[in-house]
């Protein structure tokens, strides 16, 4: 039998400016430079599906895992003088007071403890698990939540499962405040749980998603995960979707007319595959459809669902007055254009109310 556990820790740091900085924060030095084996612990360089800083992401944790004892020397020990007080810093270059919860002393314990933890395989990128990981950061960061809980009550475990078939155990990390790799991932190995995430032993892979957050500007969420296997396109298959027009009572709990579900099926111009109800949501499906297509669904979707917040900050998310939660699911975000359709698979989740 399948063991699923679920590693998930309490908040990241969460850093409080007190001042307006005058000068940017020194860029860190490269990974090269200070004799990291790039070509060994760089496994998300070329992939498609990540921005650069979160690629960054996926190295920095690999340098950790790889050498623990010389990522804490390299660039956790040097902070200790940025320390003012016992609970305040400011970085080189800034001049931004940032109050760390856990002060000077669970700094210097972080380094303390990565003297003493063994090397690790690198985490390889998977881009199921980084769609979770969008699906989280698009919903709560639009809506200035710290939770690991989305708005429509879904655990980290539920939203990995709608991108990946978890066989094993599966994690999440969440940073706020941060939308730097290396500040990301120093913040997070400063809190114990978050570090007992980054250095577990049974993780292979992860999924990363750096975007805005209303209250703390950036946010982060990382997805763990031993071993998975990627849905994509495959999603679909388990899906049990139906072609036809959903019942009465699944349309009042959408909020939708059959008029309104006809016109939502019908605005991608063809392609629909079917329609089901899946945790909590109305799911509709697409196939064969591309950016052309993406675009005039959701211009279909704004009119019928009332005004909300349009962004395609590397996907795309509505809030509909409170009352829908709208999330779509392509195969492929693309940074360059926002988003698009690889092979042509839309799916659109409506919860329902």
């Amino acid at each position: 039998m399948k063991n699923y556990k679920m590693r998930t820790a309490a908040f990241a740091l969460i850093l409080f400016a007190l001042c307006i900085p005058k000068t940017a924060f020194a860029q860190p030095s490269s990974s090269a430079a200070d004799g990291w084996n790039v070509a060994l612990l760089d496994t998300a360089r070329n992939v498609d599906f990540l921005t650069e800083e979160e690629k960054n992401v996926i190295l920095e944790q690999n340098k950790a895992r790889y050498n623990p004892r010389k990522y804490a020397e390299l660039y956790i020990v040097p902070r200790l003088a940025w320390f003012i007080d016992e609970n305040r810093f400011i970085r080189p270059g800034e001049s931004i007071l940032i109050t760390n919860p856990f002060g000077r002393a669970g700094v210097a314990a972080t380094i303390n403890a990565m003297a003493n933890l063994p090397s690790l395989p690198p985490l390889a990128p998977s881009r199921g698990m980084s769609l979770a990981a969008r699906e989280h950061t698009l919903d709560i960061g639009s809506r200035g939540i710290l939770a690991h809980t989305g708005s429509d009550g879904s655990s980290p475990q539920q939203r990995l499962s709608r991108h990946v078939r978890v066989d094993g155990t599966s994690g999440e990390n969440l940073d706020f405040g941060n939308n730097r790799a290396r500040e990301i991932i120093v913040s997070l190995l400063i809190s114990p749980g978050h570090r007992g995430n980054i250095m577990y032993a049974t993780y292979r892979f992860a999924g990363v998603s750096i975007g805005r957050h209303s209250s703390y500007n950036y946010m982060c969420t990382i997805k763990y995960s031993s071993d998975f296997t990627d849905r994509n396109a495959n999603y679909l298959d388990t899906l049990n979707l139906s072609a036809g027009t959903p019942g009465a009572a699944t349309l009042s709990a959408s909020g939708l007319t059959q008029a309104q579900f006809n016109q939502i099926r019908d605005s991608a111009a063809g392609g629909f595959v079917g329609w089901t109800v899946e945790g909590g949501a109305l799911v509709m499906a697409w196939t064969g459809r591309n950016l052309t297509n993406f675009n005039a669904l959701a211009d279909t979707l704004i009119p019928i669902l009332g005004a909300g917040n349009r962004g395609m900050d590397g996907g795309f998310h509505e809030a509909f007055n409170n009352n829908y939660d709208v999330t779509f699911f392509p195969a492929f975000f693309s940074a360059a254009y926002g988003i698009h359709v690889n092979a042509g698979t839309m799916l659109i989740r409506l919860r329902l109310r």
